[in-house]
């Protein structure tokens, strides 16, 4: 999929580059879960499953961190793709927390949260214990807070999205010329 990102420059000049998976870093499979929106690269991990903590250290030894969600752009990005392309039918981690201080959340680089997208009720009644925020599919992407880890009876191993810089690549340089030396 080649998707289109443009930034404009000055008034009536605008610079489009054409954005496709070959502009995400060489270490990530392309295959049918990895995409790019923007000027962004996502993995959606629906093959296995880990704990929050566990997903973020995942993302990060690929090279990105879980997925920070910066408008409703990037939100129905996506929950579309999760639910209408790859099928999925559950929730799954994002990279947005209160750990550090119950209430405020922030994003896994420590940028607040600006945009939110609660599902009705959310963040839960639980405090301290559900720290850890997944989109849930099932209900239009709205996201929900739960606990980061196994607890008790209530497993949360769940599948993630991982998201990583474009790679930039260098333009060929242009060929130098021997210049002649000048005669004496």
């Amino acid at each position: 999929m080649m998707l289109r990102f443009c930034v404009i420059l000055g008034v009536a000049v605008s610079v489009c580059l054409a954005v496709s998976v070959n502009d995400c870093p060489a270490n990530l499979p392309r295959n049918q879960y990895l995409r790019t929106f923007g000027n962004r690269c996502y993995q959606f991990v629906l093959d296995h499953t880990r704990e929050f903590d566990d997903a973020e250290n995942e993302c990060r030894a690929r090279g990105g961190h879980l997925v920070i969600i910066r408008d409703i752009a990037t939100q129905r990005f996506l929950y579309n793709t999760l639910r209408q392309d790859l099928g999925h039918d559950d929730i799954v981690w994002i990279g947005l927390s209160d750990q550090a201080s119950e209430g405020h959340f922030l994003w896994g680089d420590g940028t607040p949260a600006k945009f939110t997208y609660w599902a009705s009720g959310q963040p839960g009644e639980f405090g301290s214990l559900e720290d850890c925020v997944a989109m849930d599919t099932r209900e239009e992407g709205r996201w929900h807070d739960y606990s980061c880890s196994d607890w008790f009876f209530s497993s949360h191993h769940e599948n993630f999205i991982c998201e990583f810089p474009l790679v930039e690549h260098s333009s060929p340089a242009s060929p130098v010329r021997p210049s002649s030396a000048p005669s004496s």
